[in-house]
C-alpha cells in the first residue's frame, strides 16, 4: 500500500484516534503523580504559612491578595497626602479652624456645635417671619409665613384665576367614574329619564348636574372622597342655595365602598330614600 493511501484508509484514522486516547490519559496520570509529590511537601504561604494549591506553586508566593498586601505594606511608611480639595477656614460664629471641602460652594463655614445652633436660631426666625396681606379676591387681610402670598385660601386663588381667564370653569367629563356607572344602571332598571352631567348657567359660573330629572325638577349629586374638605363643602352649600332659588330640588348621597356589608347597605338604603323622594315630589 502507497503511503498516500495509508493515510487515508479506515485503519490509520481508527489507531490514530486510540493512541490519542492512550496519550491524553498518560498525561493526566503524570500530572496527577506530579501533584501527589507536591502535597508531600508543598510550598508554604510567606504570611499565614497555609500552603499553596498545585496550580498556584510556580511563581506565586501568597495564598492571596490580602496575604501579599500585608507582606509588602509590612516596612511602608505611610504619609499624610495633602488633599487639594479641603481648604482651611475660620468658624462663622466661634472662629475655631475648620477643613471646608472646596468642591462645596461656602461662603460662612461653621464647625459642628454651630451648625446645630444655627439651624435652631433658622427655625425660630421663621416662626417669628409672619406677613400681612390682603387677598386679590376676596380683599380680606390674613397674615402668612410667606412673602409672596396673594390668596387666603385655595378656593380664592381658583375663583380669581377662573374671573381672570388663567384657567378654565369646571367642565363635564368624557370618561365616567365608578360611582356615576353604577347610578345609571340603578336609574335604567327602574325606567327614569334622565340627563347625565347636564351644564346649567347661574350667577355667572358653571355647574353640572350630576343626574337632571327634567319632568320633576329634581338634581341627583353623588359626593365621593373630595365633598368631604372644607372648602367643597362651603361651596356645595353655596351650590345647593343658588339651586333652589332656580326651582331644582338637589338629593345627595354620600358614596361608599360597595364592597363591604355596611357600604351596600348604605347604598340600598339611599337608593331606596331617594325613589322615595322622586315619587313624592
Amino acid at each position: 500500500m502507497k503511503r498516500e493511501d495509508w493515510f487515508k484508509s479506515k485503519k490509520f484514522k481508527r489507531t490514530r484516534t486510540e493512541n490519542g486516547k492512550k496519550g491524553n490519559l498518560r498525561i493526566h496520570e503524570l500530572a496527577q503523580e506530579r501533584e501527589r509529590e507536591y502535597l508531600k511537601n508543598p510550598k508554604l504561604c510567606k504570611v499565614c504559612q497555609n500552603p499553596l494549591p498545585y496550580k498556584y506553586h510556580n511563581g506565586k508566593q501568597f495564598c492571596n491578595t490580602s496575604c501579599a498586601a500585608k507582606f509588602n505594606n509590612k516596612n511602608r511608611i505611610f504619609e499624610p497626602t495633602k488633599d487639594k480639595r479641603v481648604k482651611i477656614l475660620n468658624c462663622f460664629m466661634c472662629g475655631t479652624e475648620i477643613t471646608v471641602n472646596i468642591r462645596v460652594s461656602r461662603i460662612k463655614a461653621y464647625c459642628e456645635n454651630c451648625k446645630e445652633i444655627n439651624k435652631k436660631n433658622k427655625k425660630e426666625r421663621k416662626k417669628e417671619k409672619k406677613y400681612s396681606h390682603i387677598c386679590l379676591c376676596c380683599d380680606k387681610s390674613f397674615i402668612s409665613a410667606h412673602k409672596n402670598t396673594k390668596y387666603c385660601s385655595s378656593f380664592c386663588s381658583g375663583k380669581h384665576m377662573m374671573e381672570i381667564g388663567k384657567i378654565k370653569s369646571w367642565q363635564s367629563r368624557n370618561i365616567k367614574s365608578y360611582p356615576e356607572r353604577f347610578f345609571e344602571k340603578v336609574l335604567n332598571n327602574n325606567n327614569l329619564s334622565y340627563e347625565i352631567n347636564k351644564p346649567l348657567r347661574c350667577e355667572d359660573r358653571n355647574y353640572f348636574l350630576d343626574f337632571y330629572f327634567a319632568d320633576k325638577n329634581i338634581d341627583l349629586e353623588i359626593d365621593g372622597k373630595q365633598h368631604y374638605m372644607p372648602e367643597r363643602i362651603v361651596s356645595d352649600i353655596n351650590r345647593d342655595t343658588v339651586l333652589t332659588e332656580k326651582g331644582i330640588k338637589v338629593f345627595r348621597i354620600k358614596w361608599k365602598s360597595i364592597n363591604t356589608e355596611d357600604g351596600k347597605n348604605e347604598i340600598r338604603k339611599n337608593i331606596q330614600n331617594f325613589l322615595d323622594f322622586y315619587k313624592n315630589a
